[in-house]
């Protein structure tokens, strides 16, 4: 397998998202409205239950724009499908053990997070029951945390960048972030980067 570093993944996640920015913008934005509405209404009851299903639509859109494919705003509630009681239980499972694990210290909570980072992919793409794709997703990580850490550190300046503009070129950003990621799971579990099935 291909060594990839965190300015190809980046890379890579550019030219994807650069045909539909503005969609995948529009689509970032709604995604996090309904977050934030979710969590203001319900105390955060609502987001812990359906922020896995509603990633599972944000990652429908980024898989449209890997495939070439123009996403929609409507993809944002895909999630809401067959997978609905797996990515609520997946999510719930996450949340609990990070939060069990950060209670001991900061820095096992952090590794924790890190070693589920597949887990709702594992959902979209193979099937899994919660507890298997957060199984899954440690073997899968296992000496892979550290390159996902760097991936996530390698666009910084454009987190520190979008200060300065209110957090509103974060709409621009997230998506290729994400896309990123998706891309870095697909590598290292040796799935085609360019044969996207949705």
């Amino acid at each position: 397998m291909e060594k990839l570093r965190a300015r190809d993944y980046r890379r890579m996640a550019a030219e994807a998202c650069k045909p539909f920015s503005g969609t995948l913008a529009l689509i970032t934005l709604i995604y996090v409205l309904i977050s934030c509405a979710a969590s203001g209404i319900s105390y955060g009851i609502l987001t812990l239950l359906f922020g896995g299903t509603l990633f599972l639509g944000y990652l429908l859109a980024i898989k449209k724009a890997m495939s070439s494919v123009k996403p929609e705003a409507g993809d944002v509630f895909a999630g809401f499908g067959n997978n609905l009681s797996a990515s609520i239980v997946t999510y719930l499972l996450e949340n609990v053990y990070i939060f069990l694990w950060t209670l001991l210290l900061i820095i096992p909570g952090i590794v924790k997070s890190y070693s589920y980072a597949c887990a709702l992919y594992l959902i979209e793409d193979e099937g899994l029951s919660g507890n298997e794709a957060i199984t899954r997703s440690r073997e899968i990580m296992n000496g892979h945390k550290w390159e996902l850490f760097c991936l996530h550190l390698s666009y910084i300046g454009w987190l520190i960048l979008s200060i300065f503009t209110l957090g509103i070129l974060l709409l621009w950003i997230t998506p290729k972030m994400e896309t990123a990621q998706y891309m870095f799971y697909r590598h290292i579990t040796g799935k085609d980067l360019e044969q996207i099935e949705e």
